[in-house]
This record gives structure tokens, sequence and C-alpha cells, in this order.
């Protein structure tokens, strides 16, 4: 396996962070042991942290990352790590999806633009997807790496299906997590 970039490598910590950290230390311990990570001691204040997950987790390799992303989420596209990345970001940049309607893209890829210089990539779905693509599956790409997302919560918002959907995406993806930078901005 090659090698992951930084930032595919952060991606999938927090990915594999968020669906571990409600195990129960017994089952915790027995899935980093399964994939050779490094046996946590015993911790009697153990209750489910997020934290304590991703601590157990930056411990361990690129191809042990893989392998339990590949047991964790069986079904999952990303299985393969080569499509964990859209083109969409630069590589070491902070990964924000920044949602809104047609009607106020000037305004999204001016906040975009203005968060270039602190190392943050702003998706703006009609001005990073290539035309020779399908965009549907650059945003859901997007979606997928994206470290937070920004919803401009306009009134015409509202009354798209798609802005809706980016929104349950991230939900889904519980970036409303405060804890570990990434989030959910409305």
């Amino acid at each position: 396996m090659a090698l992951m970039e930084r930032g595919e490598r952060l991606a999938l910590i927090k990915k594999l962070g968020a669906r571990l950290e409600d195990e129960s230390y017994t089952d915790l311990g027995l899935t980093l042991r399964a994939y050779e990570f490094s046996s946590p001691g015993y911790d009697p204040d153990y209750q489910g942290s997020y934290d304590y997950v991703v601590g157990q987790l930056e411990q361990g390799s690129d191809a042990q990352l893989g392998e339990i992303h590949r047991h964790l989420f069986p079904d999952d596209e990303l299985s393969s790590l080569e499509d964990v990345e859209t083109n969409a970001w630069s590589a070491g940049n902070f990964r924000l999806f920044i949602s809104h309607h047609t009607s106020f893209k000037g305004p999204a890829s001016r906040v975009s633009a203005q968060l270039r210089p602190w190392g943050v990539d702003g998706f703006v779905a009609h001005e990073a997807i290539e035309p020779t693509r399908k965009w549907q599956e650059e945003i859901e790409s997007a979606l997928r790496t994206c470290d937070a997302l920004l919803a401009f919560l306009t009134p015409e918002f509202v009354g798209s299906r798609w802005c809706d959907q980016e929104v349950g995406f991230a939900v889904a993806r519980r970036l409303n997590r405060s804890a570990n930078c990434g989030g959910l901005i409305a």
C-alpha cells in the first residue's frame, strides 16, 4: 500500500475515531489488538472517549489504518485509499465544504478566496468541479473528505434539495463535533 498523504491519514483517523469512540473499552481493545495496534493499558476511567481512540489510532501505520477501515466499512467506496482524495483539495490544507444555493455563489467564492491564505481550501461546487467531471460524484467525494461544512443559510437554501442533502451528509459523517476541529458551521 502506498503511503497516505497527511490529509488522507488525518481524514481516515477522524472517520475511524468517530466510528470506534462508542465501543466499550473491551471491544475497542479487541479491535485494536486484532489489527496489531499497540495494546492500550487498562484505563478505569474510559467512557467512550474520542480523544482516547484517536490517540490509539495515531500510533498505527498506514497499512493498519487501511485494514481496520476495510473491516469497519466493508461496503464503503473509500476502502481503497487511493479514492480518498478529490482534486478539490490541496495536500495538507484544511478542507472546508461550502454549501450554498447557486444564487449565493459569489459570496461563497469570496469566502473561499479569503480563507485560502490561511491554509483553508474552500470547496465551492460551481467553481471547484471540472466541466468534464460528473458533478454529483465530485460533490460526494468532497463531502466524504472534507474536515468541516459551512452552510450559507439563505432563504433559497431551504428550498434546495441539494443543499439539504449536503448538510445531511455532513451530519451523518458526524462533522458536528467541535472537539476534533472539524465541524458543521451553519
